[in-house]
């Protein structure tokens, strides 16, 4: 029996010697295994970075330096091809009343910010380990993809199609306010790329320009060579012909003129200023219900009251741009400038330039009379500089008859004043009206 045992004890311990061989066995079968395997993920590694590179930019697509590890660093630009409609978060929840305000913060877009895509491709990827995916992005918040046992083995390419082509948009459509200026800027940059690039025809000289050669004018959309527009449009201003200052595209249905800053663009300041004038004298002579702001340094359009009912006081009306008024309508362009140079003149009767400018206005009495008025309207503007000061809230002049200076904004000054403490103006000695409270001038 004791050899029995023996024997038996013999053949445990020996089995034993060969389980541990085996374990030592497996355990470094797979070393030579895995040597190779991390050579061949190296290859997959650097054929899929190549991919990459080929289907973005090379600029898009960037190697962080890693010892172990595989990490690419990808910026996604995103192409809605077709015009997405954003609003700010806060105008959509404004009242109706702020209509104005809300259409101005609406716009539609083609190209959103990018995201940054970091991939982290291990050294068993793809063959044994899966991806570490994670993505950053300013404006929308994505869940992280790539981890989880049922993706190891899966390319990014297919997680990051669908992330650019869907999901990552959608919800986009109301953006914080302070991103709003960040994704306009970001369009507008990239749709200017695009437009730089592309080949035009132009309307007028039939040849075929490049974007940046060429410019798209706002209100219609069409596009011309800069240097036909240029020419057209510096020939017709220089020539008077402002009502040709327009599209020149002949199957425009939009008829309207282009914008101030497309004109500057094109023909420079001075000759946008005389375009300008050009239009208001043309809109002068062809509107009777339009006046001229009678004083030199204005010169505007004046046009009557909508709520004037036809009645004498029609001819009563305002300046919008100056606020001199209410003066009489007259159709005599430049009349201070010609009142200065008549009362300049040697009182002479028979002066031929005093009895022009009185046969221009329809005689001497007419021409007295408009003269009064405007001695009477040039001294209440020199009274009202020297007498009054304009409210700073309601721009009204306001005189002063009596009591101190403090009337929320300083009478001597102009300034507005704290209604809390409105006279640490008048303590400060640093203020030129220190301890003038009640001192006038």
């Amino acid at each position: 029996m004791q050899g029995l045992e023996r024997d038996e004890e013999n053949r445990q311990n020996q089995t034993r010697t060969t389980d541990r061989r085996g374990e030592r066995q497996l355990m470094e079968a797979p070393t030579g295994q895995s040597s190779q395997d991390e050579e061949r993920c190296l290859e997959l590694h650097a054929t899929e970075l190549e991919t990459l590179r080929s289907i973005y930019s090379s600029s898009a697509v960037r190697t962080l330096p890693s010892t172990t590890t595989t990490t690419i660093s990808i910026s996604i630009q995103i192409d809605l091809f077709e015009a997405f409609r954003i609003s700010s978060e806060d105008d959509h929840s404004s009242s109706s009343q702020d209509s104005d305000q809300a259409e101005r913060s609406m716009a539609e877009l083609r190209f959103l910010p990018p995201f940054e895509l970091v991939a982290r491709l291990p050294s068993g990827y793809p063959v044994s380990e899966a991806p570490e995916l994670k993505i950053d992005c300013e404006w929308a918040r994505l869940m992280d993809i790539g981890r989880g046992e049922e993706e190891r083995g899966q390319h990014p390419m297919d997680k990051m199609a669908t992330i650019e082509g869907q999901e990552c948009w959608r919800s986009a459509n109301h953006i914080p306010a302070e991103s709003w200026d960040m994704f306009r800027a970001h369009n507008r940059r990239l749709m200017k790329l695009e437009f730089d690039n592309q080949d035009f025809v132009c309307p007028i000289c039939l040849e075929t320009r490049k974007g940046r050669q060429s410019i798209q004018l706002e209100n219609c959309g069409h596009t011309f060579c800069r240097n036909c527009l240029q020419e057209f449009f510096g020939l017709m201003i220089q020539e008077g012909e402002v009502r040709k200052v327009r599209c020149c595209d002949e199957g425009c249905k939009q008829g309207v003129g282009i914008s101030v800053e497309e004109l500057e663009s094109l023909v420079g300041k001075n000759q946008r200023i005389r375009y300008q004038e050009l239009v208001q004298k043309l809109a002068f002579d062809t509107d009777p219900t339009l006046g001229l702001c009678p004083m030199e340094s204005c010169q505007a359009l004046v046009r009557p009251d909508p709520a004037f009912d036809g009645s004498r006081s029609e001819h009563l009306r305002v300046c919008n741009k100056c606020g001199h008024g209410p003066t009489n309508k007259c159709s005599i362009p430049y009349l201070a400038r010609i009142i200065e140079e008549y009362l300049s003149l040697v009182e002479d009767e028979s002066s031929l330039k005093r009895i022009q400018i009185e046969r221009k206005v329809g005689g001497k009495s007419k021409l007295q009379k408009l003269i009064d008025e405007y001695l009477e309207e040039k001294a209440n503007q020199e009274w009202k500089l020297s007498h009054t000061t304009t409210c700073v809230t309601c721009f009204i002049p306001v005189e002063k008859i009596e009591g101190c200076m403090s009337t929320h904004f300083c009478f001597r000054c102009g300034l507005k004043l704290s209604p809390v403490q409105p006279y640490l103006h008048f303590s400060d000695p640093e203020s030129g009206c220190f301890n003038q409270l009640m001192t006038l001038s």
